[in-house]
Order: C-alpha cells, then sequence, then structure tokens
C-alpha cells in the first residue's frame, strides 16, 4: 500500500492576465481536501507581474513572471521544469 502522506504534487497554473480571478483559482485550488501534499506554481506571461498580488494573500505559491505571452502549453512546461 502506498503511503499518500509521504507523496508531493505539484500544481501548475498558467495564466495570462488573470486579474482577480487568479486568487479565486489559487482559493479553490488550497481548498481541496487531500492527504496529498501539494505545492502550487503560477506560471504567468502578462505585460505586468500579478507575483504581489498573489503572494500578498499566498506568500506559499511560487510565481514565475515571463518576460513575453507564452502559450498555456508551453507555460506548464516551464512551471513543470522548475518545480520540486
Amino acid at each position: 500500500m502506498v503511503d499518500l502522506t509521504k507523496k508531493r504534487i505539484s500544481v501548475v497554473v498558467p495564466s495570462y492576465k488573470p486579474g482577480k480571478e487568479i486568487l479565486n483559482c489559487l482559493k479553490h485550488i488550497f481548498a481541496q481536501e487531500t492527504e496529498i501534499r501539494f505545492d502550487v506554481t503560477v506560471v504567468d506571461s502578462s505585460p505586468e507581474d500579478p507575483a504581489m498580488m498573489i503572494r500578498k494573500v499566498f506568500p506559499e505559491v511560487t510565481v514565475i513572471h515571463l518576460p513575453q505571452r507564452t502559450y498555456p502549453g508551453k507555460a506548464r512546461s516551464i512551471g513543470a521544469q522548475r518545480v520540486r
């Protein structure tokens, strides 16, 4: 039997101009009831970096800001390369 408490998953959320909707998205991610530990990384390619807004409410979230607009698949790949 697998001990789920020793497993860890990474959730990568690509975003572009998310506004405050990203906070709602993260709220629901963290509301999940699970015994599996997880971390969350937001990969954003908006003109303005939302990292300060995100970290103010969710300091445990890693935010990667890309300098140019990136499609979701590439953003997810970048995030997956940088997670634990």
